[in-house]
């Protein structure tokens, strides 16, 4: 299972690092992070685009 902390906005714009993203870990923990613009951003969307597509290691989990 993938335990990413990573917020991809859009292909230009990401998040990457450390908190747990809910609202106990947003509020009560000290976390760093990054905040990737461009060709970065595009470039990780794509490495992830690549991880759960047809022919790549991860699968999306089925909705509940």
């Amino acid at each position: 299972m993938l335990h990413a902390k990573l917020v991809l906005a859009d292909r230009h714009t990401a998040l990457l690092g450390s908190a747990n993203l809910t609202g106990r870990g947003l509020t009560h923990n000290l976390e760093v992070g990054v905040l990737l613009r461009g060709r970065d951003a595009a470039r990780l969307a794509a490495h992830f685009d690549a991880l759960m597509g047809p022919c790549g290691p991860l699968r999306r989990r089925p909705p509940r």
